[in-house]
């Protein structure tokens, strides 16, 4: 039951800071946040890099598919449950601007493991990125 509470009081501070007009949250992949914590109202996040694990000296030597390693598969399901915060109802809406230049590399194959609503990506330049967040932004506050 720990893992209970320290959630529900992360989500309890979350609430308290959100109310309070503090509403940037700044985590990481392997912080509880990212899998069970709720952010009402959330509509970016930042994806510094794929959430991929550090590999154990034996994946490091094994052969085959990548797709189907077991590195692959949990960075699809830190990707899915990061992006996962910022949609939590059918009417909500969010951006997640991923910056690892991996995303690009790997997208035909990370697109065929993620599910459809994630499949609305835009590739553009660092230098558009601020326009297009705005764009983005406004295009779902109408």
């Amino acid at each position: 039951m720990p893992d209970l509470v320290d959630v529900n009081e992360m989500q309890a501070r979350v609430d308290q800071a959100v109310a309070l007009g503090k509403d940037v949250v700044l985590t990481s992949a392997s912080n509880r946040f990212w899998e069970g914590v709720n952010i009402n109202g959330l509509r970016l996040v930042l994806i510094d890099a794929l959430p991929y694990p550090s590999p154990e000296p034996l994946e490091r030597r094994t052969r085959g598919h990548w797709r189907s390693s077991r590195m692959f598969r949990f960075m699809i399901r830190r990707l899915q449950q990061g992006i996962g915060r910022l949609v939590r109802h059918e009417k909500e809406w969010g951006i997640a601007l991923v910056i690892d230049g991996r995303f690009n590399a790997q997208w035909r194959t990370i697109r065929s493991a993620v599910p459809n609503y994630m499949q609305n990506v835009s590739f553009v330049p660092r230098s558009e990125v601020s326009r297009k967040i705005k764009s983005v932004a406004q295009e779902y506050s109408e």
